[in-house]
């Protein structure tokens, strides 16, 4: 029973942190440390299967906009047109920024799961990337449209992604 317990607060944290602009990987991390958990029952396995709770959950919300970007990426292979038809463009342009999160997860795998996770690399991350932010906030412009995305923009959203397999590190 203490094991449920112990998951659904570790499945609130999840929740309550994976929308902010902050770490939910970290969060847990730090959370399962704090509460004395075992790294083998709460690791990044059980880290993993919470994450796909919240992508279940944008599935459900943005399942028209998905199915509006496959039918457009399938429609390309008989006539792309990345110009004038927005959504073959936005299914293109969220591929090239999925593939180097996913290269470079599957490159590093044991990387991500064993040498960094601890609780030390989170609060360091949290720091960094907290001034990171203010830095950002203080500097960037607000007034990009996505409309005027380019593709090796989508790459460095990419590697922003990759980045943020490190604990504590935030997208």
């Amino acid at each position: 029973m203490l094991e449920l317990i112990e998951a659904v607060i570790l499945g609130v944290v999840q929740g309550l942190t994976e929308f902010l602009p902050v770490s939910s990987s970290g969060h847990l991390l730090l959370g399962q440390y704090f509460f004395g958990l075992d790294q083998n029952r709460f690791g990044l396995s059980f880290d993993v299967a919470l994450h796909m709770g919240t992508l279940l959950a944008v599935v459900s919300y943005f399942w028209r906009d998905l199915i509006r970007m496959a039918l457009a990426f399938l429609r390309s292979f008989g006539n792309m047109d990345l110009v004038n038809d927005p959504d073959q463009r936005l299914a293109y342009l969220v591929i090239a920024s999925t593939v180097p999160a996913a290269l470079i997860g599957y490159l590093f795998e044991g990387f991500f799961e064993d040498t960094i996770r601890s609780p030390w690399v989170v609060v360091f991350n949290f720091a960094i990337v907290g001034v990171l932010f203010l830095v950002a906030e203080a500097t960037a412009s607000r007034s990009r449209r996505a409309t005027k995305l380019g593709f090796g923009e989508a790459v460095g959203i990419g590697l922003a992604q990759a980045a943020a397999l490190v604990p504590g590190v935030s997208r």
